[in-house]
């Protein structure tokens, strides 16, 4: 058996190589997602809520993502605590919800929507109606200005995953400086809904007015920022996969080592690995017998240091140049042990990424028959020589 003939070389150096593209693969996505990622550091998510989310990213090609995954795909603490901040400088609300109406980050919110039109189920349904529908049709990079169903103003810019729309962030509930609102139509919607009509009006009235140049502006920024957002979620898709593809590809290949080592380790020949510096890097149950020593006296040693002389040896000057020049030899040697007594193995030796890759099958007891039997030959010549020697004196006679 050969064993460098085996598919298990050509299976682990495929296997290194594969993971050695992931680990390229992995580092450029993490350079992306650092470069696309606010200072603000992100709030610490349990380790459940971690798992759940990189489970549910893994799972997902950009293409596939439902409209309820926009979820599992950013980081929704670290945005709140980011727009929390912001909310603090321009006073202007923003909320990121997914296409089911879900809503992942809200801060600023008006008290018209929070206190009365999202706690009745008939304005709660308007506001989805509005959120989902009437933002519908807006491209990457843009941002649309419209009423809502409950006639204040918002505006959205879509956030995308790949070519795949998942969620919008929106902008609002405010009025335009230069429009007066309609308290009529908001007291008709009062006693539509069933509203405090006096309270209802009163939160109208705290509703912000807002220039529409700041409008402008301040779009001009949430729609770049979404821009980022998409950017990071699409890089967290991709690094999740290929941090699995990875993990995979890397327990295949400790799962691979392993099988062949347990192959190695119960060969009937002996199999040892040296390396470059003499040291034995692997060596299996036979060579233990073979060598006289432990694993764990071979491991991380010499040669020259378990067996002092070696290096004066016709094995180890064939060893050298096998190592030297890179070549395979097979070869029969005579060993002596530390304590004088002689051993005969066969050896074929072999270059390896590692060093050289010996195998060895002990001849001792075929090779003392050998010997046996080339005395019981000698003698037996020797006796037919006297016989003969003896014959031809009786026949002088």
């Amino acid at each position: 058996m050969d064993l460098l003939e085996d598919d298990s070389i050509k299976t682990k150096e495929e296997l290194l190589q594969e993971i050695k593209e992931l680990n390229e693969k992995v580092a450029l996505l993490e350079k992306t997602k650092l470069k696309t990622r606010e200072i603000e550091k992100p709030t610490l998510e349990s380790d459940d809520e971690s798992s759940f989310k990189l489970e549910s990213i893994i799972s997902l090609e950009a293409e596939d993502i439902k409209e309820e995954e926009l979820a599992n795909i950013i980081d929704s603490q670290a945005l709140q605590s980011l727009m929390d901040k912001l909310y603090a400088v321009t006073k202007m609300g923003i909320g990121i919800i997914d296409l089911r109406g879900n809503v992942l980050v809200g801060t600023g919110w008006q008290d018209i929507c929070t206190k009365f039109h999202r706690i009745n189920l008939d304005t709660l349904s308007n506001c989805i109606e509005s959120d989902i529908k009437l933002s519908s049709g807006v491209k990457p990079g843009e941002f649309r200005a419209y009423k809502c169903k409950n006639n204040l103003w918002d505006i959205v810019t879509p956030i995308f995953i790949g070519k795949k729309h998942v969620g919008n962030v929106f902008l609002g509930q405010f009025f335009y400086e230069d429009e007066v609102p309609d308290y009529e139509l908001f007291a008709k919607q009062a006693d539509k809904y069933d509203f405090n009509k006096e309270e209802y009006l009163k939160a109208l009235d705290e509703v912000p007015r807002w220039s529409r140049e700041k409008v402008e502006n301040l779009m001009g920024f949430y729609s770049k920022f979404a821009a980022q957002i998409s950017q990071l979620g699409y890089s967290n898709l991709k690094l999740a996969k290929a941090i699995v593809e990875k993990e995979k590809t890397e327990e295949a290949l400790r799962r691979s080592e392993e099988k062949y080592r347990n192959i190695l380790d119960n060969m009937m020949e002996g199999c040892q690995i040296i390396g470059f510096d003499w040291r034995y890097l692997y060596v299996n149950n036979a060579v233990t017998k073979h060598g006289r020593f432990s694993k764990e006296e071979l491991l991380g040693h010499t040669m020259m240091e378990m067996y002092p002389g070696i290096e004066d040896t016709e094995l180890c000057e064939v060893l050298k140049r096998c190592m030297k020049e890179r070549t395979s030899t097979q070869f029969e040697n005579k060993f002596t042990y530390p304590d004088g007594r002689i051993g005969w193995f066969e050896l074929r030796v072999h270059p390896v990424s590692e060093g050289i890759f010996i195998l060895s099958i002990d001849i001792t007891k075929r090779k003392k028959r050998q010997e046996e039997i080339l005395i019981k030959n000698t003698l037996l010549e020797e006796k037919i020589q006297k016989q003969q020697e003896k014959l031809g004196y009786l026949q002088k006679e």
